[in-house]
């Protein structure tokens, strides 16, 4: 009976550290697992942000420029 529990615990232990293990290496390849990976995600999402509001500042110059299109072509109709 004691060799039996003695096995059982070592497999028990054994069990544990292959799971500690796994979860350690989930956590590290996860996004927000390491520090340098949330530094690698700021800065792309920074660009990100850039890049959108480049965009951003193109349609509304677009827009901009087929409202006064747009009222020009009003006039033009009522005249």
């Amino acid at each position: 009976m004691n060799t039996f529990l003695l096995v059982f615990i070592a497999i028990k232990i054994v069990c544990l550290f292959f799971c500690w293990k796994a979860v350690k290496m989930a956590k590290q390849s996860t996004p927000n697992g390491t520090q340098k990976n949330k530094n690698e995600n700021l800065i792309n999402s920074s660009e990100d942000w850039q890049r959108a509001h480049k965009q951003m500042s193109k349609l509304m110059e677009e827009n901009k420029k087929l409202t006064a299109s747009l009222e020009e072509l009003k006039k033009s109709k009522s005249s």
